[in-house]
């Protein structure tokens, strides 16, 4: 009997609980570029009024869970492209979708020529920006166009990095402060 009341009891906080994140409105949505097809990672969505922010994952999917009723903004940076803000509203519990384009103010031209290193630094730097830990990006169009032997001694101008040499190539790879042991 005594375990019976204390399933019904916390069942009964588990429905209460449910019944609580039902009524928080979730927003998702992808963000890609002009023409929708592509999606981008490491954009930085913000929420303006609440001050909560998140990153898009690897195929430009974001989601904020748990929003109170409201009218909101979704502000979308991302280097290389002007930021972009969209009004929406959110009421109900309801799961709204809400895709965003970047870079529709880019001029269109008769002719284009592309050079992907750019595009590569520009990746890389959203990439570090959008991270929750401490971290260095180095594009590997970036490691090429470096005078370095190899990429040991290419990762020896991020910071905190150092390089051993073994008959004066670079060969291991040292985080400073960390005993050699650990990495």
């Amino acid at each position: 009997m005594k375990g019976r009341g204390l399933a019904i009891a916390v069942a009964a906080a588990l429905g209460a609980c449910a019944a609580a994140w039902a009524q928080d409105a979730s927003i998702t949505g992808r963000v890609t570029d002009a023409r929708g097809e592509s999606g981008l990672p490491g954009a930085i969505i913000t929420i303006v009024e609440l001050g909560r922010s998140t990153s898009s994952d690897p195929q430009g999917r974001y989601r904020f869970g748990a929003l109170p009723d409201g009218r909101y903004t979704l502000r979308v940076s991302f280097v290389g492209a002007d930021p972009v803000e969209q009004e929406i509203s959110v009421s109900g519990g309801q799961l709204l979708s809400q895709d965003l384009r970047i870079g529709d103010d880019v001029a269109r031209l008769n002719n284009v020529l592309i050079v992907g290193q750019a595009a590569g630094q520009a990746s890389a730097i959203n990439r570090q920006r959008a991270s929750v830990n401490l971290v260095n990006v180095i594009s590997s169009d970036a490691v090429g166009q470096l005078p370095d032997q190899n990429v040991a001694e290419a990762l020896q101008r991020v910071p905190g990095v150092s390089i051993t040499r073994d008959q004066g190539e670079g060969r291991f790879v040292t985080i400073r402060g960390i005993d050699s042991n650990l990495n």
